[in-house]
């Protein structure tokens, strides 16, 4: 991705699918008005955690990644309303995923998960959760 993303300063939409990305650059800081982040099918090993600066964020795509570790980055993204991380090597959801009070589609499917963290319960907008073809 090249750092001039970073002078798109009012981008509210941004499909990066399929394009072997391993990490955001750093100028992805600027993109304080995202809103829509699609990244699935790309090289990501990790929660990116410049994701927490994005407030504006309702609907991210990290689908069909390497992602193997969440940590509490996720619970940052508080305004987040459809989360997709299906398709990821995901062994455990963290307890930071309560601080999703607006999320209304989590879709799990796919990973490495044995259990859920009862702190999910505190997503009580949730609609849609689909945690098929796990361990749990």
């Amino acid at each position: 991705v090249p750092e001039e993303i970073g002078l798109c300063t009012n981008l509210e939409y941004l499909d990066l699918r399929t394009n072997f990305i391993h990490f955001l650059p750093a100028a992805f800081d600027n993109l304080r008005e995202l809103k829509e982040f699609f990244a699935s099918n790309n090289l990501l090993e990790t929660f990116p955690p410049e994701l927490a600066r994005f407030k504006q964020l309702h609907t991210l795509d990290l689908s069909h990644n390497r992602i193997s570790r969440l940590g509490k980055t996720v619970g940052s993204i508080s305004n987040v309303q459809q989360l997709s991380l299906a398709h990821n090597s995901i062994p455990e959801i963290p307890p930071a995923i309560g601080a999703l009070v607006h999320l209304k589609m989590l879709q799990l499917s796919d990973n490495l998960l044995k259990k859920l963290p009862p702190e999910i319960r505190k997503c009580t907008e949730l609609e849609y959760l689909d945690v098929s073809n796990n361990a749990l």
